[in-house]
């Protein structure tokens, strides 16, 4: 939620508008573990898995949030080239 600039707790706000806004975009209930470096050593977290931020980000940039939109754009430009030289190769 950093990289977008919107706040970490807009995710696990327990609201009833937000529960419902979590089961329209079908949100997962299970969280995926990560391990991440730091500068203390290696720390766990759990977070959505990929899919589900996906969804996230999508719902907040068709509500105006130009961080999200930003972030589905890097995404898609340095997924397409990737699925492209795939789909040629496949083809071969």
């Amino acid at each position: 939620m950093n990289c977008i600039h919107a706040k970490p707790e807009w995710i696990i706000e327990n609201s009833p508008k937000r529960a419902k806004i979590l089961l329209k975009l079908n949100i997962s209930t299970i969280v995926m573990e990560c391990r991440v470096a730091t500068s203390e050593g290696t720390k766990k977290v759990y977070a959505l898995d990929w899919d589900d931020w996906l969804s996230v980000w999508e719902y907040l940039a068709n509500r105006g949030n130009t961080k999200a939109t930003a972030v589905l754009k890097a995404c898609a430009k340095e997924s397409i080239p990737v699925r492209v030289s795939k789909v040629l190769s496949d083809g071969q």
